[in-house]
C-alpha cells in the first residue's frame, strides 16, 4: 500500500504529505456533500409530511364544514316544516283531534316557539279538579304548594293545615289558637312557614312538626315575608313595615309605608332583592329601597306623580319596577335608582309583577283589566278584560317556567290558563260554589292549586303549561289515533 501511494505520489508530482492531505481534503468534501444531501432529504420528508397533514386538515375541515352545512339545511328544513305544521294547527277548526296531531308533528320536527304555542292552543280544555284537600273550616280558604311541591298548605279563619300535595292527606296543623290567619308563605328550602294572623304577630313553624318557633309582633299586621337567605324577615302592617332579624327576633328597623288592605295573600307593596340583600317598599309618596342588613334607607325613587302601587325585582335583581296610581309602570336599575322607562297605562294601575324569565311584565289596574308587557320592546302586547263587577279586584299568577299566566275573578269563581307569549287562552275553570281567592302553580307548572270563600280547596291538572315533552306525552292522552296516509302526505309532503 505504501509502494502504491509512493507511485501514486510520482505520478502525480507530489510528495506523498501532500498526496495525503488532497485525500483527506476529497474525504472531507465527500462527508460535506453526504451531510448536505442528508439534510436536504430530511428538510423535504418534513415539507412532506407538513403538507400531508396540511392537506388531512383541510380535508377534516372541508368535512366537517360540509356536514355543518348538512345538519344547518337539515335543521333549516326541519324548522320549515315545523312553523308550516303549526299554521296548519292554527287554521285547523273542524277537527280538534287533527289539529292536536300536527301541532304535536311540529313540536317533533323542530320545537319552535311558534309549534309549542300551537300545541299548548291545541289542547284548550275546560279544567275539572283531579284532587280536592281538606281545608281549613272557616268562611275564607287560601292554599299554596310548598317549594318542591310535595305539600300544600291551607289557611283562612281556621288553624292551618298542611296536606300531602299528591294524596291530599292532612299531614298536620299549625295551632295558633282561634286567630284568622291573613298571610302565609313557605321558606325557600320548604323547611319552615311564615304567618301572620288576627293577633297582632307574624309566626315561624317548623314545618316537620308544626311547632312554632319564633314569633313577631306588630301591630294590625297583615303580611310576613322571609328573604331569600332566611336571615331577614319583613311584617307589613296596614301603614308602616318593620324588618327583623329573623333569627333572633331583634327589630332591626321601622319604616312608614302605603296603607294596605287586601282580600288575597299577596302584597305587591314590598318585594326583597333575589339575593335578599335589600328591599324595596312603596312609602306614602314614593317607593323606597332599604339596605335589609341595617334597615337603612338607600334611596327613594321619584317621577310617580300619585301614590305608588307596588314594586318588584327581576329574576337577575338588575331591575326594578314600580306601579302608581298615576297609570305608570317606571322600569329602574336597582343598584342607582336610575329611571330608565316609563310605560303609560289609561287607568291607575294597582300591581306589576316580572314574569319568572324576566321577560314580560304583567300588571294589573283599577278596571280589571290584565296587561302585558314586552320587556325587551316595551311594547304592551296584550289587554286581558276579565268582566267582573266593579268592587271585586281580579288576581294573576305566573307559572314558575314562564310559559303560562292564570287570571282569576273573585267574585265569579272562575279562572283561565293564558299562553304567556301570545296571550292566548289553553284552558278554564268554574268553581260551582262561592269566590276565587288565590290561585298557585306548582313548582313544575302542571299543577294549579285554587281556594276562595266558601269553596274547598282544588288541584286542577295543567299539563298544557309543561314542557314540549310534557305537551307530547299529553297530546297522546288526548288523541288516540295517528296521522292517515292522506293527511302525512297533504301536510308532510310524504
Amino acid at each position: 500500500a505504501e509502494a502504491i501511494a509512493n507511485l501514486s505520489a510520482t505520478l502525480r508530482n507530489q510528495s506523498l504529505d501532500e498526496l495525503v492531505g488532497e485525500d483527506v481534503r476529497q474525504h472531507e468534501r465527500t462527508l460535506r456533500l453526504l451531510r448536505s444531501a442528508v439534510a436536504v432529504l430530511l428538510a423535504l420528508t418534513v415539507c412532506a409530511v407538513f403538507a400531508a397533514f396540511i392537506a388531512l386538515q383541510a380535508r377534516k375541515t372541508a368535512d366537517r364544514v360540509a356536514q355543518g352545512q348538512k345538519t344547518n339545511a337539515v335543521a333549516q328544513a326541519n324548522e320549515s316544516r315545523s312553523r308550516r305544521l303549526a299554521v296548519a294547527s292554527l287554521n285547523e277548526a273542524a277537527d280538534s283531534d287533527l289539529r292536536i296531531l300536527l301541532a304535536a308533528e311540529a313540536v317533533r320536527s323542530h320545537p319552535t316557539a311558534e309549534a309549542e304555542t300551537a300545541l299548548r292552543q291545541s289542547l284548550f280544555v275546560s279544567m275539572k279538579p283531579v284532587l280536592t284537600l281538606p281545608g281549613p273550616e272557616g268562611p275564607v280558604n287560601y292554599a299554596i304548594f310548598s317549594p318542591d311541591g310535595t305539600k300544600t298548605l291551607a289557611f283562612g279563619d281556621a288553624a292551618p293545615r298542611l296536606a300531602d300535595g299528591s294524596t291530599g292527606a292532612i299531614l298536620r296543623e299549625l295551632r295558633n289558637g282561634t286567630n284568622p290567619v291573613y298571610h302565609a308563605s313557605f321558606s325557600p328550602n320548604g323547611r319552615r312557614i311564615c304567618t301572620t294572623s288576627a293577633d297582632g304577630k307574624a309566626r315561624l313553624w317548623e314545618v316537620e312538626t308544626g311547632q312554632a318557633l319564633m314569633e313577631f309582633p306588630h301591630e294590625n299586621i297583615v303580611g310576613a315575608f322571609l328573604s331569600s337567605d332566611e336571615s331577614r324577615l319583613l311584617t307589613l302592617g296596614t301603614g308602616d313595615l318593620i324588618l327583623w332579624n329573623a333569627a333572633t327576633g331583634e327589630k332591626i328597623a321601622a319604616q312608614e309605608c302605603l296603607a294596605v288592605a287586601h282580600l288575597h295573600p299577596h302584597y305587591p307593596e314590598v318585594a326583597f332583592s333575589p339575593d335578599g340583600s335589600r328591599a324595596a317598599l312603596c312609602g306614602r309618596t314614593d317607593p323606597i329601597i332599604i339596605e335589609t342588613k341595617t334597615g337603612q334607607q338607600l334611596m327613594r325613587l321619584e317621577g310617580h306623580a300619585r301614590t305608588p302601587r307596588s314594586v318588584d325585582y327581576s329574576p337577575d335583581g338588575q331591575w326594578l319596577i314600580t306601579t302608581g296610581e298615576d297609570g305608570t309602570i317606571r322600569r329602574w336599575r336597582s343598584a342607582t335608582g336610575q329611571s330608565v322607562s316609563t310605560w303609560k297605562h289609561d287607568a291607575p294601575l294597582v300591581e306589576a309583577r316580572f314574569s319568572p324569565d324576566g321577560k314580560w311584565v304583567v300588571a294589573r289596574d283599577d278596571r280589571h283589566t290584565i296587561l302585558i308587557w314586552d320587556i325587551t320592546t316595551g311594547r304592551r302586547v296584550a289587554a286581558l278584560d276579565l268582566q267582573t263587577s266593579p268592587q271585586w279586584p281580579v288576581i294573576f299568577e305566573f307559572g314558575p317556567n314562564g310559559t303560562c299566566l292564570a287570571t282569576g275573578s273573585l267574585d265569579s269563581g272562575t279562572a283561565e290558563i293564558w299562553d304567556l307569549a301570545t296571550a292566548t287562552k289553553l284552558a278554564e275553570l268554574k268553581s260551582e260554589q262561592g269566590t276565587l281567592q288565590t290561585l298557585r302553580f306548582s313548582p313544575d307548572s302542571k299543577r294549579l292549586i285554587v281556594a276562595g270563600y266558601d269553596t274547598p280547596v282544588q288541584i286542577y291538572a295543567c299539563e298544557m303549561c309543561g314542557s314540549p315533552a310534557d305537551l307530547l306525552k299529553y297530546a297522546q292522552t288526548r288523541v288516540s289515533r295517528s296521522l292517515t296516509p292522506e293527511e302525512r302526505a297533504k301536510f308532510l309532503g310524504e
